[in-house]
């Protein structure tokens, strides 16, 4: 019988569109080694290593480890290959799924961005929005530091809340200030930072049970954009004085929706770009039969 002809490291890289240097790493290892190795210290291979070295690519090609390839070369069993196989498949769909989360939330995001451009050309200007429930982790302000770094650091904390339950927060975030401050002398007094549920998270019917959850309810809210803080409060009464002269009602707690943080646009002031969102009793007015009014 005819003795084949050996392969260098080169040709036996080149046939597997890989490097000298990996055939040289799977040696080391002992993953995958040469049929003989001459006085120089030259690697060359047999043809009859091409099925296993094809194996191998293949494995790494979906993502198998070296380890697991190597139990997978030491079992050399039909079983055993379907298992590790099957583990991988399962493995790849939970990374799908991960990505495709990630991709939404990305989805999300961008939304935001888009809506906050589409808002700042109409900054200022109140209107009358129907604004869908919304689920939030809340954590109160430290009133000793009623600050941007202080805000920020209370957000972290509803975002440690979120985390501790696998959760990623979704971005969006702001403020609520609670009705029943409002004509007290120090609207600011219990306030709290909150970081929305991600909409993956809601749509899977049972919520999480997080401590400081809220439900921000759905229905008819005064709106206003504004570049400022929640703590600047200007912006925030314009709207209350708005809201009262155009007969409407109150009816529930204040949220300040962040639609744009400090490092996403150009200000010498430190500020953020923000929706101001009341919740009114508001009834079609005469006019009117299909959108909200606009504000004057």
């Amino acid at each position: 019988m005819a003795e084949h002809k050996l392969l260098t490291i080169s040709e036996m890289a080149y046939i597997h569109g890989i490097t000298r240097t990996t055939l040289i790493y799977y040696d080391k290892i002992g993953l995958f080694q040469p049929e003989t190795v001459d006085e120089n210290g030259y690697r060359y291979y047999s043809p009859t290593q091409i099925p296993m070295l094809r194996e191998i690519c293949f494995l790494r090609s979906i993502g198998i480890s070296l380890d697991d390839i190597k139990l997978h070369n030491k079992h050399k069993s039909s079983t055993y290959t379907f298992n590790i196989l099957y583990q991988q498949q399962e493995k790849i769909e939970k990374d799908i799924a991960e990505l495709q989360r990630r991709k939404e939330l990305i989805q999300q995001r961008v939304s935001i961005y888009q809506n906050a451009t589409e808002y700042a050309a109409d900054a200022f200007k109140p209107t009358i929005e129907y604004l869908p429930r919304r689920y939030a982790v809340i954590a109160p302000w430290d009133q000793d530091d009623i600050s941007l770094q202080g805000l920020n650091r209370v957000l972290t904390e509803t975002w440690r809340i979120m985390e501790s339950h696998d959760i990623l927060p979704c971005q969006q975030w702001g403020s609520i200030i609670w009705k029943k401050y409002l004509d007290s002398g120090n609207p600011l007094q219990g306030a709290c930072t909150y970081s929305l549920l991600p909409e993956e998270v809601v749509k899977k019917g049972k919520l999480p049970d997080i401590e400081n959850l809220i439900v921000i309810p759905e229905g008819y809210y005064a709106c206003c954009c504004k570049y400022a803080m929640p703590y600047q409060w200007e912006s925030t009464e314009k709207l209350i004085h708005w809201i009262h002269s155009q007969g409407y009602e109150i009816t529930g707690d204040l949220v300040d929706a962040c639609l744009l943080d400090v490092v996403f646009y150009e200000r010498d002031d430190d500020v953020d770009f923000c929706q101001i969102q009341i919740p009114i009793h508001y009834e079609e007015r005469q006019g009117d039969e299909t959108q909200p009014p606009k504000g004057e």
